[in-house]
C-alpha cells in the first residue's frame, strides 16, 4: 500500500532515524514486539518547508532526505494558482453542506471577488475551514461578501471597508454566537473549536451578549 507522511519536516529525530530504517531495511518493528516484521510499502512524503535548508541546519537528516527523494514534486502556492479557487469553493461548498446537512449555498460575485483576492497564507485547508465556517453560520442561500468579512474574518485589513460594517457587526456577531452555541449543544469548547477562537475570548463575548451554555 501507500503510506502519506504529512509535515515530515516535524518529525523527531527518534522517529527520523526509525522511518530510514523502514526504508532501507524494509521491515519494522511493532511496539513490545521482539521480532522485526517485513515491510512492502510506498512512502509519499509532504512538508510546507525546505528540506535541503533544514538539512544545512542539521534540523532534518541528510540521509533520510535523498532516501525520500526519489520523485520530488512542487506543488504551487493557492495564491500562484488563483484560476483553481472557484472549483475548490464549488467542491467545498457542496461538499460541506452535505456533511452539515445544510441547504447547498452560493457566493455572490462581490464575496467571490474577496475570495480571490486574498493570499491564503494556509492554502487549501484554510480555503476549505472558511467555506465550511460560511456554510455552518450563513442562514443565506448566497453569502455575501460582508458575511464572508464577519464569519471568516477575510477582508478586515482594510479599513474602508470595516467602517462600512460597523454597524451590522455587532449584531451579526451575536448571531454567530448563538449559531455556534446551539449547533455544539452550549458547550463552550465545541462552539469555539467551530468559530476558531480561543476559549477565554468566546467567555468574553458570551458575557458581554449575555448569553447562556450549559
Amino acid at each position: 500500500g501507500t503510506l502519506f507522511l504529512d509535515e515530515i519536516a516535524n518529525a523527531s529525530s527518534a522517529i527520523q532515524a526509525k522511518l530510514l530504517h523502514l526504508l532501507q531495511e524494509r521491515e519494522y518493528r511493532r511496539v513490545g514486539d521482539d521480532r522485526p516484521r517485513p515491510c512492502n510499502v510506498r512512502i509519499i512524503a509532504a512538508t510546507n518547508q525546505p528540506l535541503p535548508d533544514l538539512v544545512a541546519r542539521d534540523r532534518f537528516r541528510g540521509d533520510l532526505y535523498y532516501r525520500l527523494k526519489v520523485i520530488e514534486l512542487e506543488l504551487p502556492s493557492l495564491r500562484d494558482r488563483k484560476e483553481d479557487i472557484p472549483l475548490l469553493l464549488d467542491h467545498f461548498f457542496s461538499q460541506k453542506s452535505r456533511q452539515c446537512q445544510r441547504r447547498e449555498k452560493h457566493l455572490a460575485a462581490d464575496a467571490m471577488l474577496l475570495l480571490m483576492s486574498h493570499s491564503w497564507p494556509g492554502n487549501v485547508r484554510e480555503l476549505e475551514n472558511t467555506i465550511e465556517r460560511l456554510v455552518v453560520l450563513s442562514d443565506n442561500d448566497q453569502v455575501t461578501a460582508a458575511e464572508v468579512r464577519v464569519i471568516a474574518g477575510i477582508g478586515r485589513d482594510h479599513p474602508s471597508e470595516l467602517r462600512s460594517l460597523q454597524n451590522m457587526t455587532r449584531d451579526f456577531k451575536r448571531e454567530c454566537l448563538i449559531k455556534a452555541l446551539a449547533l455544539s449543544d452550549g458547550q463552550v469548547s465545541k462552539a469555539a473549536e467551530l468559530l476558531q477562537i480561543d476559549r477565554t475570548h468566546l467567555h468574553r463575548l458570551i458575557k458581554e451578549f449575555q448569553l447562556t451554555t450549559q
